[in-house]
Parts: structure tokens; sequence; C-alpha cells
């Protein structure tokens, strides 16, 4: 688990899994050696992992998510988005579960942003201060051309991450269709000295630690509570 904080997943990957073999049994150690994986960009075998989890222990919810996840960061919209249904019908209340939900929508249904709006405002229910939920609630209300509302959630993001670009961008597109001229030419200014430093994506990484070291696992009769 220190390995895992600190990002070193090849080799908590290594542990972990002489540690499963010790205790087959064991819903936590399968799940930390599943995002052990992953944090070593060994996708399939992470998926595989959380896949015999899931057949385990089919209630616990927390091995969806963190399938549903990884789904959906490498473009497998479809089944990241029954995943994470599956993940939210079982209880999860997690904004990741939202936030990557409505990603998936609008990578493989561009046309259903309905359907994505409502996910990403549960999002943003259970973690307003999340700036990346914030910068793809604004995004998806831009696309569906609701700019007042888009721009509050941008505004939103860039107050909880000021170095986004990304963010910044949007912002300027929101205030454009909104006639506000002012605001934009603020935001540009921002946008080109950000842009002589570096660089922030819009989207935060992927929460497999936060979400790994939240754990609780299933009761022992399986019952996935």
């Amino acid at each position: 688990l220190f390995l895992i904080k600190h990002s070193r997943g090849q080799e908590a990957a290594r542990l972990l899994a002489d540690a499963v073999r010790l205790l087959p049994d064991s819903p936590d150690l399968r799940l930390a050696h599943a995002v052990a994986l992953a944090l070593a960009n060994r996708d399939e075998e992470a998926l595989k992992a959380l896949a015999g989890t899931e057949a385990r222990w089919p209630e616990w919810y927390r091995p969806y998510l963190i399938h549903g996840l990884i789904l959906a960061t490498t473009f497998r919209s479809e089944e990241a988005i029954r995943m994470l249904e599956t993940t939210i019908a079982l209880g999860a209340r997690e904004p990741e579960a939202y936030q990557y939900l409505a990603l998936a929508i609008t990578h493989a249904h561009p046309e259903q942003l309905g359907r994505a709006e409502t996910a990403i405002l549960q999002a943003v229910a259970l973690s307003a201060e999340n700036s990346g939920v914030q910068f793809l609630a604004g995004k998806i209300l831009l696309d569906e051309k609701k700019y007042p509302t888009a721009a509050q959630h941008l505004e939103a993001a860039v107050r909880l991450e000021p170095d986004s670009v990304p963010a910044h961008y949007l912002l300027v597109a929101a205030y454009r269709k909104l006639g506000q001229e002012d605001k934009c030419a603020a935001e540009a200014e921002v946008i080109a000295r950000l842009s002589k430093t570096r660089l922030k994506p819009g989207v935060e990484p992927l929460p497999l630690q936060r979400l790994l070291f939240g754990v609780q696992a299933p009761a022992t009769g399986g019952s996935g509570e």
C-alpha cells in the first residue's frame, strides 16, 4: 500500500500478487492488486483481476467502479457505460462514478448530451469542489448551448484550478456566446500567461488511490454491504 501511495505500481503489483496467492479470500487484497496493475499501465491484467473479483463478490460495487473508470479512460466507452451504470445500481455514491459515466456517454453517444448532463450534475452535487467535475459539467453544458450555466461551472473550475488552460479556453467560448467581450479579453490574457509556463489537463487523472484507500470490503458472507 505504501508503494501504491507513491505510484510505484510495478513493485506493488508484484508484492500484492504474492499476497493474493497467500490470502485468496481477501477482497481488499484483490482490489489493491488490480489497482496496482492499473497504475503500472497493465490495464488488461487489471481488468481481468477486477472481473474475477466481481464474480466472487457480485454485490460489491467497488470493483465495478474501478473497472468502469479504466474502461472510460481507455475509450471503451460502451463497456464503461454498462459497468458504471451497474456500479451506481449497486449503490455507489462516489462522484467519479457519475463523472466518468458522463465522459463515456459524450464519447459513445455525443447526441445524448441530456443524458450526460444528468450524470455530470449528479457528480457536481456530490463534489462541487472538484475542478475536473466542474470542467466536464461546463463542457457538456457548453455543447448543449446552455451558455450561462456553462459559464458558472467553468468559473468554478478555474477558481478551483487556476492553471487549467483548457478550462480558461472553454470559458472564453462561453463568454463569447454571452456577448461578454471584456471577460473574453481577460481570459485570453490569462491563457497567454499560462501558455508560457505549462499546460494542465481539464480532467483529473484517475483517482484510483483515493478510491482504494476509501475501500470498504464486503461482508464475509459476500453480501456486498
